[in-house]
C-alpha cells in the first residue's frame, strides 16, 4: 500500500466522520425545533456527504475506502451521540416519584433551586407524590445525582420537552 492510498483512506474517513457527527446532531436539533442550525448542519453535512462518497466511489476497487468510509459511519453517529450529551440543547422534564410521601425531597429540590411541581397520586400501597422538575438538558447528570444521593430507592424517568415557555430557573445550584 502506497502512502497516496493511505492519505485517500485517511481523508475518506475522517470526512465522514465530521459529516456523520453533523447528522446526528441535526437530527437532534431537527427535533428539538432549532430550525437555524438545523439549516447550517444540513447545508455542511450535503456539502461533506457527496465530496466523501465521490471519493469512494472514484475508487471502489480499493477495499479499504469502503471500509474506512463505513468506519467512518459508526464512529460519527458515536461522536454525535456524545456531542448531544454535552451541549445539551433544551430541556428534559424529570418525574420523581420519592420512595415517601411527606414532601421532603421536594422541599430540599427547591432549597437547592429547581423549581417543582407536586401532585398527589396512588401508588399500589398508597397516595405519593409526583414530582415534576424541568431543567436544562446539560444539567441531566447532576440532578440525577443529586435525586440518588437524597432518595436512592425514588422512581423517576424523563420527558423530552420540546417547549418550556417562561422557563424560570433559580440560580441556587
Amino acid at each position: 500500500m502506497n502512502l497516496e492510498v493511505i492519505k485517500v483512506a485517511f481523508i475518506i474517513f475522517a470526512i465522514r466522520v465530521v459529516d456523520i457527527t453533523i447528522s446526528s446532531y441535526r437530527t437532534i436539533l431537527m427535533i428539538r425545533g432549532q430550525k437555524l442550525l438545523t439549516f447550517i448542519t444540513s447545508f455542511i453535512e450535503t456539502i461533506l456527504y457527496v465530496y466523501g462518497l465521490n471519493l469512494v466511489l472514484q475508487r471502489l476497487d480499493n477495499f479499504l475506502n469502503l471500509f474506512v468510509y463505513a468506519l467512518g459511519f459508526a464512529v460519527g453517529n458515536y461522536i454525535g451521540m456524545l456531542l448531544d450529551e454535552k451541549v445539551g440543547i433544551g430541556y428534559e422534564t424529570f418525574v420523581v416519584i420519592p420512595s415517601t410521601c411527606n414532601g421532603e425531597i421536594a422541599n430540599k429540590l427547591r432549597e437547592v433551586g429547581y423549581i417543582v411541581t407536586t401532585v398527589k397520586g396512588e401508588g399500589y400501597k398508597g397516595e405519593k407524590d409526583i414530582l415534576y422538575v424541568t431543567i436544562r438538558r446539560k444539567d441531566l447528570g447532576k440532578f440525577e445525582k443529586f435525586i440518588k444521593s437524597f432518595d436512592p430507592s425514588a422512581f423517576y424517568f424523563t420527558l423530552e420537552t420540546k417547549r418550556a415557555r417562561k422557563f424560570t430557573y433559580l440560580t441556587k445550584h
